[in-house]
């Protein structure tokens, strides 16, 4: 009996070691674990290689920031998606070379110029036809109150002439408004994001009466000239207009206008030199 009982102690000695070594490893280190909880992707943290430790809460982190900036892209709005790639770019590095997120980074960040590039088309098409409006709506995730785009789309933006549409309204000293727009004028108006046609009844230096036909039947909405479009703008006519929006204090719309002003020949009179000066420009 007491044979048995030795023979037992020494079995179960045996597996102790074993399982020691097992858990180890006979060279005094543990193997790779595979950290997952995003998606397909897994981040391997290793001891025995020259890559740097992943750490596993940064990387998380990191996916976090790039599915905001997928988010952020599929809502339209480019200042978070903007905001959610400078924070991830700060940990790219401290990825290991080939990790698989880098790729990812890089992946997300070319929608995101993909996404700027379509805005700025689309917005310059507008243009052409005269559509401030339009435009206005097109481009206001990536200009919206002045805010710049990073210096990487300056190039983008010089090229299609869009330049003052990121101006800032830097001074107090604005020219005079210009007379009102004349009653008749054909003009479209945003009626609950719809673009309606709509003529001119009466207008003062700060209120001008529509008169609109919809849905609802005959609409006489009171609107500020600066949020009206027109059709068919003349040079003068969008000079005018982006005097309207630097008094009312819209740096979007009175870059765009001065934009259309610029493209049908209105040149460096007298007005436009200060629309530009109290753009920043």
């Amino acid at each position: 009996m007491r044979k048995k009982g030795r023979r037992l102690t020494m079995l179960g000695l045996l597996v102790a070691v074993l399982v020691w070594f097992g858990v180890h490893g006979f060279d005094g280190e543990s193997e790779p674990a595979q950290v997952g909880g995003r998606g397909s992707t897994a981040v391997t943290i290793s001891r025995s290689t020259n890559e740097p430790v992943h750490d596993a809460a940064r990387a998380d982190r990191l996916w976090g920031e790039l599915r905001r900036m997928d988010a952020a892209i599929g809502n339209g709005d480019a200042r978070a998606a903007w905001s959610a790639r400078s924070r991830a770019q700060g940990m790219v590095p401290q990825l290991g070379k080939h990790d698989p997120l880098r790729a990812q980074f890089a992946s997300a960040c070319k929608q995101l110029r993909e996404f700027v590039i379509q805005r700025l088309d689309a917005a310059k098409a507008e243009l052409r036809l005269g559509r401030v409006l339009a435009a206005a709506k097109t481009i206001a995730p990536l200009a919206a109150d002045g805010w710049p785009l990073p210096d990487e789309y300056r190039a983008d933006i010089e090229v299609r002439g869009l330049s003052t549409v990121f101006g800032r309204i830097t001074s107090t000293q604005l020219p005079p408004l210009p007379a009102p727009i004349p009653a008749g004028r054909q003009v479209r108006v945003d009626l609950g994001g719809r673009l309606e046609l709509g003529e001119v009844l009466r207008s003062s230096a700060h209120a001008v009466t529509v008169k609109l036909r919809s849905d609802a039947g005959v609409l006489y909405p009171e609107l500020s000239g600066f949020q009206l479009g027109l059709v068919d703008p003349g040079a003068q006519e969008a000079v005018d207009q982006s005097l309207r929006a630097l008094h009312a204090g819209d740096s979007l719309l009175a870059g765009l206008w001065l934009t259309v002003a610029s493209d049908l020949g209105a040149g460096a009179s007298g007005r436009v030199a200060e629309i530009n000066r109290c753009l920043g420009r």
